[in-house]
């Protein structure tokens, strides 16, 4: 009989697909226990789809069989890889990530807890004994039990077909890990380990919670990838001096913010150049600098340069991920970044590889039921986003959060992409202050476990980690003293009507540029409609319009501002 994934891709191929993809993906991944990790993530592929061998889905498969629980293939692949290991006995409490990973990935990682019931049994198990288990256990844990007996039944029926194709893997199953009272075992063994995992210290947990996030990730996007057709692409080299060459072409005439830019670009990459690399791991690195001191372009340049520091040193290349608050500040800085990377040789013929911006004005949820997963919905370019292929990811904080420290299996394809990057968090000091504790000590835990570099940026750095902090700009004080240039005018007892007001403005700042400031859309129009009726040059900027109009104002209000025209 032949076994197929899907119509037009036999089920043993796209096994071994998957754990070619698992396995390739590690080089550049940066964990202890590397190795180990490697080839149970091998492992993880190779089960992640037992449940498939199943008539039940292969029937579904044909249109022989209407939509079943019977055809439901995650429950008895995590059951059977878990059976496998304990058989083993060489992954200790790495099980309990193995099982998680296989039983959720085509939902959302769940609660362990949850999935894994308490069952109390004699030593030997009797039919009599799983007539009561069945009976006692809640929902849905007693139907998923009843379902994966009758699933097992089907496989026994068709082991030696199975067994024979597992040994093209080098994996040999055994007969009487399709009994039910080994599935009680099984089912046993995990709750007994989670129970013992509970009063573990503190580094364990967070070595076996970051293995879950970490596999969980490899296994989603590698079985998304296969499904679609997607094969990987080689890496991308960034010259060292990109910023420095574009930054030359810009080069007009010199003024005291052009100098201050200058300074801050030459001593960030001073201190990346003498600072020996293990001073920058396991540290939060910030630059500090005033509005305006041209933080993109650092930022961009820094990383680069630490990039190929590491690639020279360490031997693996960083991803870069450029992470804003707002999609507005993305828009400009993703304009930005593509002129710099733009000036590469090849990159009009693979702009993807080198440079993807993603983010989302509404995030699609992503299905939860056991069911077939529309591969169509998923096209190449997709998926290819949603993974953070490219050398440079320009995306959102909301993207890279809910990536660090979520759950979701549309956002977590991409966590093991975070291992050994470099990532900017510019304007880190719009975080809210009640999120600080948790996002401290998520960057705490990446540097210190998977080796990810992160660069905050802001002109008020707030207190994120400030023991662990290595500032690149040391003159960002006297940086700070030479442009004080802010007076705050506080008018908010003021009985004076906004036109009132707007004329005093306009008074005082004649012939100059106004930037109005509004905090909510509705206020913001209304202020646009009284002041566009007299002034020429306004133009409205907020999310509520379109990005493409957006976009074009913002070219226009560029060239204004270079040709010395004031605008509001």
């Amino acid at each position: 009989m032949e076994y197929l994934a899907r119509p037009g891709q036999k089920l043993i191929e796209h096994i071994k697909n998957v754990a070619e993809f698992s396995a390739r993906v590690f080089d550049d991944i940066q964990i202890s226990d590397k190795q180990k990790l490697k080839e149970l993530s091998k492992l993880i592929a190779y089960f992640h789809d037992f449940g498939k061998y199943t008539t039940y889905f292969q029937e579904k498969l044909n249109g022989k069989l209407k939509t079943s629980k019977l055809s439901n293939h995650s429950y008895i692949s995590a059951i059977t890889l878990a059976t496998y290991l304990f058989d083993k006995n060489e992954h200790g409490y790495y099980v309990l990530p193995a099982f998680l990973s296989v039983f959720a990935h085509h939902s959302d990682l769940p609660d362990t807890g949850n999935e894994i019931p308490r069952i109390k049994t004699k030593e030997t198990i009797t039919e009599k004994d799983i007539s009561q288990i069945l009976v006692e256990l809640s929902e849905p844990h007693s139907q998923r039990l009843k379902t994966l007996f009758q699933q097992y039944e089907d496989i026994l029926k068709n082991f030696e077909n199975i067994h024979k194709e597992y040994s093209l893997l080098g994996i040999e199953i055994e007969r009487e890990y399709f009994t039910k009272e080994r599935a009680i075992k099984t089912i046993q063994l995990l709750r007994k380990m989670l129970i013992k995992f509970e009063d573990e210290k503190e580094e364990t947990k967070e070595d076996i919670s970051l293995a879950t996030q970490l596999l969980y990730s490899i296994l989603i996007d590698s079985d998304k990838k296969d499904a679609s057709g997607i094969s990987p692409r080689d890496r991308k080299h960034i010259p060292d001096d990109i910023v420095d060459t574009y930054i030359q072409k810009l080069r007009t005439e010199t003024n005291q913010m052009t100098e201050i830019r200058e300074i801050l670009k030459e001593e960030t990459t001073k201190t990346i150049k003498e600072e020996k690399l293990s001073r920058l791991y396991n540290k939060i690195i910030t630059i500090t600098a005033p509005t305006g001191a041209g933080k993109t372009l650092t930022a961009l340049n820094a990383a680069i340069k630490l990039r190929n520091k590491v690639q020279k040193e360490k031997g693996y290349t960083p991803r870069i991920i450029y992470s804003l608050p707002y999609i507005s500040i993305i828009e400009q800085n993703l304009s930005v970044i593509e002129s710099v990377v733009g000036e590469i040789p090849d990159y009009n013929i693979d702009k993807e590889s080198y440079l993807t911006a993603h983010y989302y004005l509404s995030e699609a949820e992503e299905m939860k039921q056991e069911e077939f997963i529309d591969y169509d919905k998923y096209d190449k370019m997709q998926l290819f986003v949603e993974s953070w292929e490219s050398e440079i990811i320009v995306t959102t904080f909301w993207q890279l959060l809910l990536t660090m420290i979520g759950y979701k299996n549309r956002l977590m394809k991409k966590f093991y992409k975070l291992s050994g990057s470099i990532i900017i968090l510019d304007e880190v000091q719009t975080l809210p202050p009640e999120q600080w504790l948790l996002i401290e000590k998520f960057l705490d835990l990446m540097s210190r476990k998977l080796s990810t570099i992160f660069i905050l940026m802001t002109a008020t750095q707030p207190m994120l980690l400030k023991e662990k902090s290595l500032e690149l700009n040391k003159s960002f004080e006297v940086m700070f003293n030479k442009l004080d240039r802010t007076e705050i005018i506080n008018l908010i007892d003021s009985k004076k009507t906004f036109e009132e007001i707007w004329e005093e403005i306009k008074d005082q700042e004649k012939n100059k540029s106004i930037l109005l400031v509004c905090n909510s859309v509705s206020d913001s129009i209304e202020k646009y409609r009284t002041i566009s009726r007299s002034e020429e040059e306004t133009y409205y900027l907020s999310t509520n319009i379109t990005p493409k109009d957006r976009f074009e104002r913002i070219e226009e209000i560029k060239v204004k501002l270079r040709k010395n025209i004031p605008i509001i």
